[in-house]
């Protein structure tokens, strides 16, 4: 058994009771005084124990929990690569080269870009100019995020904007 804080206060209440009644009281007065003070620390410990049951019992629902949650997220998983494994089978480059294609021209954050893209057995290239380094890594993230993509090969380049050009000040 682990030694609690509560079985140490109530040990040391009976040592405490214990020395106290040895003063100045006959024998009776201090063997019923630590009779009743060991009484009072039994209570106190069996109400612990009962407590730290409690706990465990909880303790043990929650695991119950945690364990038929993970049950689920791996069946999900495993139904998930499943859908994957049939995505795969049955796509091919001209469904992929249509679907990438109108992500790149429907897709707001690629509305400045200029994006082309190509397939070849499952391999794609994304050519052409982007206005930043995020439209870039979003356009990537979105080819290598379909269903059916092995890889993708970068091929975009960035936009050179030109300075703005400052009037010179007047005097």
């Amino acid at each position: 058994m682990q030694t609690t804080p509560g079985l140490i206060r109530i040990t040391a209440v009976l040592i405490l009771t214990v020395l106290v009644s040895a003063c100045g009281d006959d024998a009776q007065q201090r063997y019923d005084r630590a009779t009743e003070a060991l009484k009072e620390a039994r209570e106190q410990r069996s109400e612990a124990q009962n407590a730290v049951q409690e706990k465990e019992n909880e303790l043990k629902e929650y695991q119950d929990k945690l364990d038929e949650a993970e049950e689920r997220l791996e069946e999900a998983r495993q139904q998930l690569q499943a859908a994957e494994a049939k995505v795969n089978a049955s796509v091919n480059d001209e469904v992929l080269f249509r679907t990438l294609q109108r992500k790149m021209l429907d897709e707001d954050k690629f509305g400045e870009a200029a994006i082309a893209v190509g397939v070849s057995d499952r391999v794609v290239t994304l050519t052409g100019t982007v206005p930043d380094q995020a439209t870039r890594k979003d356009a990537i993230k979105t080819a290598e995020n379909q269903s059916g993509v092995q890889e993708v090969v970068d091929f975009l380049e960035i936009e050179n904007k030109p300075a703005e050009k400052k009037s010179p000040k007047q005097e």
